[in-house]
């Protein structure tokens, strides 16, 4: 198979495991809006934003540095060594990610603290889980996964919302919901508790998974500054009441990079596989970089006019003032 049909092809298995799901989601903006008020609704933005950069400053992206590493063995024992080696380094996050918490419960008095711990160490389990499962594969399991644990996360959300009249309380508990249980999917097909050996721990290998990591940390930590910061000050600034309408307006914006992000994933799966292949390598990479440009400017253009449509219909009127 051609690197661009290669390219494609992963793009639409992503389209199903990644978009799809968070579409999911998105069609119970009514009910968010509706039932949590822009206050609670723009705490559970701000933690959540606070919990991604404390994730990739801890991480240093270490799921992308296990499969990048994965693709260099063709075996599955192979394989192992990258995924066993990653998660050392892992658990040393997870150590500090703990210790965080610990000084954060000891010093100040935050709501939904254990369960924005629980969420936030589900999300980096799932991370690894997933992009292993992408390394060996697998990616009509990570697609099918995603779209069961996206189903349970929002079924989860409509049951406790109006079953049991929790408010923001169950974004949470619904989120992690849908980690666990694409995670315990995951783990069924690519058994990755037995992949883990201590025999194949190698500190050359570790050293270059580190240097490798550095740059990725760097990327990861500056997105999240990119995209997570602007509302972190609109909480500082203006309160959390405008942060949850900043962040009903967040959600249509999310719309377009949520499509983008499955040409991302399949990009990183081929950029991986490519390694060390030098003929016509900067071709195709110039040819689907001016596809994927041209892609973003056509959706950007196409998104407009049907926010404009449908915001009425899909928000509450205490969050009106996001549409501008």
């Amino acid at each position: 198979m051609s690197s661009t049909k290669k390219f494609f092809k992963s793009s639409m298995v992503y389209f199903m495991g990644n978009v799809l799901t968070k579409i999911i989601s998105f069609f119970l903006l009514p009910l968010y809006t509706t039932r949590i008020s822009t206050d609670e609704y723009g705490y559970f933005n701000t933690s959540t934003n606070y919990l991604d950069i404390l994730i990739a400053i801890l991480c240093m992206e270490i799921w992308s540095v296990i499969m990048r590493f994965m693709f260099d063995y063709e075996g599955r024992r192979g394989k192992e060594k990258a995924i066993t080696n990653g998660l050392v380094i892992f658990c040393v996050s997870l150590l500090g990610y703990c210790a965080v918490f610990a000084v954060l419960a000891l010093a100040l008095d935050l709501q939904y603290l254990l369960l924005i711990f629980i969420m936030g160490l589900c999300s980096m389990i799932q991370a690894i889980y997933t992009y292993t499962t992408r390394g060996l594969g697998y990616n009509a399991v990570f697609a099918v996964s995603g779209i069961v644990g996206s189903l349970v996360n929002s079924l989860t959300n409509v049951a406790l919302i109006l079953g049991f009249s929790m408010t923001v309380k169950s974004l949470y508990l619904a989120a992690i919901a849908g980690y666990v249980v694409q995670i315990l999917m995951l783990e069924r097909k690519v058994h990755l508790l037995r992949a883990i050996h201590p025999k194949l721990v190698r500190p050359r290998l570790l050293k270059r998974m580190l240097r490798f990591s550095l740059p990725l940390a760097a990327n990861a930590v500056c997105a999240c500054f990119l995209t997570n910061y602007n509302s972190i000050m609109v909480t500082n600034l203006l309160g959390l009441s405008e942060n949850g309408v900043f962040s009903a307006a967040g959600k249509f914006a999310v719309a377009l990079t949520l499509v983008s992000s499955c040409f991302s994933m399949a990009w990183q799966e081929l950029a991986f596989g490519k390694s060390g292949q030098d003929a016509g390598t900067a071709q195709f990479y110039s040819k689907a970089t001016n596809l994927y440009v041209k892609f973003l400017f056509c959706g950007a253009l196409g998104l407009i006019p049907h926010v404009i449509l449908a915001y009425p219909y899909l928000v509450d009127p205490q969050y009106q003032s996001a549409l501008s």
